[in-house]
């Protein structure tokens, strides 16, 4: 029986070093990801890659960030304290095996809880089979506060009416298990229909009044 994602880990990673990039993909699609999808508890994976053109579209208001080059995320299913025991006994052992990555850089990292979930108006999907849907590509606006308001709620809606975006989800902050210099209190994460450029999915998109990081990743090399 599938298992039904009740929290996200969401991280923003930089790299650094010649030829880091490549290095990073070949190790996180071949070792870690890998990894951490058979765990019982973790219900999806993903990794996303902005290419230096798409970082330039980004908006980091927090210089703690930085520049990542990549979005992370791990979707986690009930019980969720066991699952998140799973998930940290595993880079536990990975860490101790010497199998990170060690040129990196966790800029953004932190437990969310799932608020909101919808498909667009023009699809017929479950919001719960969102993420399994190809796309290609995401955006990412992590925000400082944790309260939702009517401004939060209506960019939702028109960021859904797009013609090339497929859905988003709404996180809160669960306040745990937190990584990196900056932390946010909500987060939005849009899909982009398959065959468009997440550039041109995600042009224009306002930013929330107290918006930390806003950005386009495209889809990883594997």
């Amino acid at each position: 029986m599938a298992r039904i994602a009740v929290a996200a880990f969401l991280g923003l990673m930089e790299v650094r070093g010649d030829g880091a990039e490549a290095r990073y993909q070949t190790w996180h699609a071949n070792d870690h990801l890998p990894e951490n999808k058979a765990i019982p508890g973790v219900v999806y994976g993903q990794r996303w890659h902005a290419s230096e053109a798409l970082r330039k579209t980004h908006r980091v208001d927090d210089p703690a960030i930085g520049a990542p080059q990549f979005l992370i995320t791990y979707f986690f299913g009930e019980p969720l304290e066991t699952s998140l025991d799973e998930w940290n006994l595993l880079a536990d052992r990975l860490g101790a095996a010497g199998r990170m990555f060690d040129d990196r850089s966790v800029r953004v990292g932190g437990l969310f809880a799932f608020e909101h979930r919808e498909v667009a108006p023009h699809l017929e999907l479950s919001p719960r089979a969102l993420h399994h849907r190809p796309h290609s590509g995401v955006y990412l606006q992590l925000a400082a506060h944790t309260d939702v308001g009517e401004d939060d709620r209506a960019r939702f809606q028109a960021v859904l009416e797009r013609e090339n975006v497929a859905g988003g989800i709404r996180f809160a902050s669960a306040g745990a298990h937190e990584y990196g210099d900056t932390q946010g209190g909500r987060a939005e994460l849009y899909f982009a229909a398959p065959g468009c450029e997440p550039e041109a999915a995600f042009a224009g998109i306002p930013a929330a009044s107290d918006v930390v990081f806003s950005g386009a990743f495209g889809p990883s090399e594997d």
